[in-house]
């Protein structure tokens, strides 16, 4: 896998975007490269640069740049086409901390972003709970910001069927425990 670093320019800090009702923020726009290590087992034969933005309360790659490597072969369309844009946005919305999930202060008067944790399993066994419906939303608001697919992620990794996954879904937004709102924030985004 290639080395991936991230620069978000000259944007105020904790500017971007708030997801899902303040669940989750996103520093964007965020300019992720990619370059090839000597481990790779399919290197690259240029560098890439992504420019990811929130387009319609998801991550989505809005620029993208390969550079010809010194020496390396030039560019074509079979290069471009084995780039896995949609792997890399969510490689950064997770592992380069992209998207951070929001949690209050322990003084109860402000938020902070911190890295997303992916719920317990645990929380499926009694039934759809409020601590279960948030979890649900957690999942939910995740999968949708990254452009995974919350109900496959819910029955493969939770072992819900798609009928539950579904229902506690519905339930979560019913009583705007998951609301699918988001808005633009310049400076501090999570406060």
């Amino acid at each position: 896998m290639p080395s991936f670093t991230t620069t978000n320019g000259p944007l105020p800090e904790n500017s971007g975007w708030s997801l899902y009702g303040g669940r989750l923020f996103a520093q964007v726009p965020a300019r992720i490269t990619a370059t090839s290590t000597d481990d790779d087992v399919e290197p690259l034969e240029h560098h890439v640069e992504l420019e990811i933005d929130v387009v319609e309360g998801r991550l989505a790659c809005t620029e993208l740049r390969a550079v010809r490597t010194e020496d390396g072969p030039p560019i074509t369309s079979d290069h471009l086409r084995r780039i896995p844009v949609s792997s890399w946005v969510e490689l950064a919305a997770e592992k380069l901390r992209v998207v951070q999930a929001i949690e209050p202060d322990p003084d109860g008067k402000s938020f902070r972003s911190i890295d997303f944790a992916w719920p317990s399993t645990e929380f499926v066994d009694d039934g759809p709970t409020e601590e279960a419906l948030e979890s649900i939303s957690q999942i939910f608001a995740f999968c949708m910001a990254t452009g995974q697919k919350p109900i496959a992620v819910l029955t493969r990794e939770y072992g819900l069927t798609k009928q539950t996954a579904s229902r506690w879904i519905a339930t979560a937004k019913r009583r705007g425990i998951l609301v699918e709102e988001h808005r633009k924030v310049e400076g501090d985004g999570a406060g």
